[in-house]
């Protein structure tokens, strides 16, 4: 199995975890809205939605990730940001090959969507919006290939897709 692919592998388990995790937290929320509506009052309006609980801390979703992926998983509190490491050699050198056109990006592609729906998951089990996923490059692990946040694409070195370029735009 090729590097991304086992990458891929563990970010669309981690994927099918979360969104099992969202299921068994939005079945639970409409049976307590349910009961609650039950327990009320007919003539009470209904206040504002209810918030999003956390199905994970912070630190308990680094974990998840960390065991999931089997990466290094790094988590920034102040800036509300997630940084995967992963040393492995193969993807590293998958990545160059999709980069200079020797590989097609196809499953690059398929890893980006993967991560970015992830992301997008990360907001629901956390509780709230603004957090951020990061892979970090396998050869310099001062630089990131691949960002995300709120189910939005940040970042791709693949593709040179940058949000900050596009806004300027």
């Amino acid at each position: 199995m090729k590097a991304y692919q086992k990458v891929l592998c563990g970010l669309g388990a981690v994927f099918g975890i979360l969104v099992i995790l969202s299921w068994i937290e939005t079945a639970v929320d409409t049976g307590q809205e349910i009961k609650q509506i039950r327990e009320e009052e007919p003539r009470k309006e209904a206040s504002s939605a209810p918030e999003e609980e956390a199905v994970f801390t912070p630190e308990q979703y680094r974990d998840f990730l960390q065991d999931e992926l089997d990466a290094e998983v790094d988590y920034i509190a102040e800036d509300k940001i997630f940084t995967v490491y992963t040393d492995d050699p193969e993807l590293a050198e998958e990545i160059a090959a999709i980069y200079v056109g020797v590989l097609e990006p196809g499953p690059w592609n398929r890893f980006v969507e993967t991560f970015v729906q992830t992301s997008n998951q990360t907001k629901d089990l956390l509780g709230e919006s603004g957090y951020a996923l990061f892979l970090c490059n396998p050869v310099d692990r001062d630089r990131y290939i691949l960002g995300a946040m709120d189910g939005v694409l940040l970042y791709d070195y693949i593709t040179g897709y940058n949000v900050d370029e596009e806004e300027t735009m």
